[in-house]
């Protein structure tokens, strides 16, 4: 069975069964690099990964330290990348049989979309240790907005005003 810390074997093999999905140990094993490789590499812009529980300490504690809530997330990740990378494979011919007023929509990829987001969203602490830059990045930054008399943002558009460029 393959080995991962962010699936354990029955919770993949529901996974599986819940697809109808049946493959060898070896492509089972395939497919769980594939999500986990895909999963890391969208956690690495502001985790360490593999993840680690943020114990305080330096260099962080185990994964299965942190709260039961943030694994659950991180499962949910896992579980969508596994369900997209099966709808792939299942349908990878699939966009040249269809016609051009027709698209393929993948589900399981909007769900992982979806539960990433959510992971990597700054105001959410997971307690997984953080890379240095996004230590205290809790909050977005504030936006600058522009103000004209007109409230509009190209002076050059239409209106041709007093100053003939916009301006009145």
């Amino acid at each position: 069975m393959p080995q991962n810390q962010y699936i354990t074997n029955e919770q993949f093999k529901w996974v599986l069964d819940d697809l109808n999905y049946e493959a060898s140990p070896q492509k089972q094993q395939e497919l769980i690099d594939r999500a986990t490789g895909a999963l890391e590499g969208d956690l690495v812009k502001k985790f360490y990964v593999p993840l680690v529980y943020d114990d305080g300490s330096v260099n962080g504690g185990a994964y299965t330290g942190a709260p039961a809530f943030a694994r659950n997330k991180v499962l949910n990740c896992i579980k969508a990348k596994i369900r997209e990378l099966i709808g792939y494979d299942k349908n990878r011919n699939l966009s040249g049989v269809i016609e051009s007023t027709q698209k393929f929509i993948n589900v399981h990829a909007e769900e992982y979309n979806a539960e990433i987001k959510g992971l990597m969203h700054n105001e959410a602490e997971f307690k997984f240790l953080r890379l240095p830059y996004a230590q205290d990045a809790k909050s977005p930054v504030q936006h600058v907005g522009l103000a004209r008399p007109d409230d509009r943002t190209d002076p050059y558009r239409g209106g041709g005003g007093s100053y003939g460029n916009g301006w009145t």
